[in-house]
């Protein structure tokens, strides 16, 4: 079980031409939450964490009305973790766990008394999944293939601030599973705060 806290950025761009609307993301962790533990025994020992991820959506949407938006699209996120203890020797641990593929969702857009707009976002992501474990010394290698599949809810208020620019805020939760043999468990929950500007 692999558990920590991060903050990202996620510059992001977008087109949109009648109905139809397209954008490219591309978020990064900037400042993880490392642990770091020591063990009491007759040979203390230290174990030193770390975490960082980054995430490329494509996004391709068709707006059916004012309130209701369909959309697919193509994503790559990738997890890398690290893990080092100090005992006798240095011994580190590393692992990473990628997922590509499409996702298809549906928005919904209300407008609240124009003070803004509140969204909600439902996606299913079935992605092909790759865990890859390298323990050091010595570079042993253990590497597991598979499906991934699940999905994201996404809620968000936004507004205007002046002129074109503009504020997004909001929440964010997903969760994949690997099926045989990996079955691995990915979730993760978010809070953005964004500034838009429209050109």
């Amino acid at each position: 079980v692999l558990d920590t806290s991060y903050v990202s950025l996620n510059p992001s761009v977008a087109w949109g031409y009648q109905s139809f609307y397209a954008s490219l993301s591309y978020d990064r962790s900037i400042a993880a939450d490392p642990t770091i533990g020591q063990t009491a025994s007759a040979t203390p020992s230290a174990t030193w964490s770390d975490f960082s991820r980054t995430e490329s959506t494509f996004t391709l949407g068709y707006r059916v009305n004012d309130t209701i938006s369909l959309f697919t699209g193509y994503t790559k996120g990738a997890n890398h973790f690290t893990q080092t203890g100090a005992a006798l020797v240095l011994v580190a641990t590393e692992i990473d766990y990628t997922e590509t593929g499409p996702f298809v969702g549906f928005a919904l857009n209300l407008n609240v008394r124009d003070k803004g707009n509140l969204g909600l976002s439902v996606g299913y992501a079935k992605l092909d999944a790759k865990l890859q474990i390298v323990a050091h010394p010595g570079g042993a290698t253990t590497e597991v293939t598979g499906n991934s599949t699940g999905l994201s809810y996404a809620l968000t208020w936004s507004g205007t601030l002046t002129g074109s620019l503009g504020y997004r805020v909001g929440a964010k939760t997903t969760s994949y599973d690997m099926d045989d043999p990996g079955q691995v468990t990915e979730r993760f929950n978010s809070i953005f705060l964004g500034i838009t500007n429209y050109f």
